[in-house]
């Protein structure tokens, strides 16, 4: 991991972040035009204009995040790895805690 992130340019890393925080502003908005959508009623021309603003920040979301997935594939891959070394790390030491013989109780 830190051999294929040490590759990584700054800049790209920082673009990366950026785009990070691009989809978290997306995300809120989407999620804050669902909760005015659940509150209106279905009647309304505020529900349709809603729906429409939903959908809008759907496509824009997946846009942004498969653009992010083309453009810092190596970033995340380093970071997918990492996650992988650190599972591997975790399940390497339930398997050691597993194997160690239990302790019986001191007896008088």
């Amino acid at each position: 991991m830190q051999q294929r992130l040490s590759k990584v340019k700054i800049s790209d890393l920082i673009d990366y972040f950026r785009g990070i925080d691009d989809l978290k502003y997306l995300c809120s908005d989407f999620l804050d035009c669902f909760d005015k959508e659940q509150k209106t009623p279905c009647n309304l021309p505020k529900y349709d204009l809603l729906m429409e603003k939903e959908a809008e920040l759907v496509k824009e979301i997946h846009d942004t995040a498969k653009e992010m997935i083309e453009n810092y594939a190596e970033i995340i891959l380093s970071y997918e790895e990492r996650a992988a070394e650190r599972e591997r790390k975790e399940q390497i030491e339930i398997i050691k805690r597993l194997e160690k013989k239990p302790k019986l109780p001191k007896v008088d």
